[in-house]
């Protein structure tokens, strides 16, 4: 039954179990949070260009 249905293309959901050494653990924890400081930093700065806060603009002219 369940290579007729494999064959049908449907998916039978199943549990998993996914299991990580500690080491694994480390390296994965701290890629996730790189990616995630490095996403807000990307917004802060996109925020900081949309509020007209740019270093262009914010260069006072000199008589």
């Amino acid at each position: 039954m369940q290579d007729k249905l494999y064959k049908a293309g449907i998916e039978i959901p199943a549990p998993r179990i996914v299991m990580y050494s500690r080491e694994q653990k480390d390296n994965i924890l701290n890629r996730d949070k790189s990616q995630l400081q490095q996403t807000q930093t990307n917004r802060n700065q996109l925020n900081y260009e949309e509020s007209g806060n740019s270093q262009t603009e914010q260069t006072p002219e000199r008589e």
